[in-house]
C-alpha cells in the first residue's frame, strides 16, 4: 500500500492491523506520479480516492506510471467520488474538485493506454475506472 501522506499509512496500518492483516500489506510513502518501481511490476494496480485531491495537470503522470507499473495482460481499478451531480451537493469543496468534475477520465485512461476501458457508477458519488494493459 503507497500513498503520499505518512499521516494516511498510518491509518491504513492500523485499519490493517485491526483486522489481523498487517503481514499481508507493505506500507509506503510514494508519490504515485513517480513511483520508483520497475517497468510491469503489477497485475493489478489500483487506486481509490486520489485524483480529486491532485491538480489536473498531475492526472495525466499519475495514469502514465499507473500505465508504466501495470505487466502486460494487467489490470488497473480507479475508484474515486464526487462526480456528476453528487459533486454539486458536497457539504464542502476540495481545492481541486471543479477540475476534477470536469476532467474526461475515459479520455485520459486511453491515452495513458489503458485498453478494455469500463466506467462503472456503483452507489451515490461512487464510481469506478476499469482498464487493462494489452499484452505485448
Amino acid at each position: 500500500m503507497t500513498d503520499v501522506s505518512p499521516y494516511m499509512l498510518v491509518i491504513s496500518q492500523h485499519k490493517f492491523n485491526k483486522v489481523g492483516f498487517s503481514e499481508r500489506a507493505e506500507f509506503e510513502q510514494v508519490d504515485a506520479r513517480h513511483t520508483g518501481y520497475p517497468d510491469n511490476s503489477f497485475d493489478l494496480v489500483t487506486s481509490s480516492l486520489l485524483l480529486h485531491e491532485t491538480p489536473k495537470e498531475w492526472t495525466p503522470k499519475i495514469l502514465k506510471e499507473m500505465y508504466r507499473i501495470t505487466k502486460p495482460g494487467g489490470w488497473v481499478l480507479y475508484a474515486d467520488t464526487y462526480r456528476g451531480e453528487y459533486a454539486l451537493s458536497a457539504s464542502f469543496q476540495e481545492p481541486w474538485l471543479d477540475d476534477f468534475i470536469h476532467f474526461n477520465f475515459e479520455s485520459e485512461f486511453a491515452k495513458a493506454g489503458f485498453t478494455e476501458l469500463n466506467y462503472i457508477p456503483y452507489a451515490v458519488g461512487l464510481w469506478y475506472m476499469v482498464g487493462r494493459k494489452l499484452e505485448m
